[in-house]
């Protein structure tokens, strides 16, 4: 009626994908019907309404990412020994870094001896983490394990996680992984033989994503 429209931009100006995977991309509350309908505001005439669209096809730059798994990586098992565990003060103690060989990635193990956070006090508590200082890809998904190790009957106490480690996530928590309690009694349990405490990761499968 007045020759004008109701124009809408593609939220923040983000790029859409199209492929044969992905072949509509739309609004799903684009106009309220009430809106549409009244004849004051000129969208209906004749029965009859006029959509258009805007397309700005932009070159492809030859980047992007390409996603790699391996299952059982070589490096991926790594075991820690803590000698002469009771007389250690520390708050935290750092395994050293280890590297996941087919990733080219280091990560290393955290432990706080009387627990940390909730548990402080009350559980043995064991960390997975990247190494701060190193490269790492945008996104590196791992499926791991972590065990204290029970080294008399081999009835190991067992976490398991799977996470997407990122620049945001760089450390999973294993808060209570064994209670103070069943850690000290070391001719029961295990634990701990000659002073010796041994804690274990086993990452059996990784993804991440390179650019290319």
């Amino acid at each position: 009626m007045d020759e004008k429209y109701l124009t809408v931009q593609d939220a923040d100006g983000k790029v859409r994908h199209f492929n044969v995977m992905k072949t509509p991309c739309g609004f799903a509350r684009f106009l309220s019907l009430d809106v549409l309908k009244d004849p004051r505001n000129g969208y209906l005439m004749d029965d009859s309404c006029i959509f258009g669209a805007e397309v700005f096809v932009i070159k492809y730059s030859g980047k992007g990412e390409c996603p790699s798994m391996l299952k059982d990586p070589v490096g991926g098992t790594f075991t820690w020994v803590i000698k002469n565990f009771s007389t250690l003060n520390e708050e935290v103690l750092h395994s050293e870094i280890f590297n996941v060989k087919e990733y080219k990635g280091h990560v290393k193990l955290s432990l706080y001896p009387e627990g940390n956070g909730k548990a402080k006090n009350k559980s043995l508590s064991l960390f997975l983490g990247l190494a701060e200082t190193l490269h790492h890809p945008t996104k590196f998904y791992a499926e791991f394990e972590l065990l204290t190790k029970n080294q008399c009957r081999g009835r190991h106490a067992k976490s398991n996680a799977e996470i997407w480690f990122c620049d945001s996530i760089k450390i999973w928590v294993f808060p209570d992984m064994v209670s103070l309690s069943d850690l000290n009694h070391d001719k029961l349990n295990g634990y701990i033989l000659k002073d010796t405490l041994m804690v274990e990761v086993q990452i059996t499968l990784m993804k991440h994503l390179k650019n290319i």
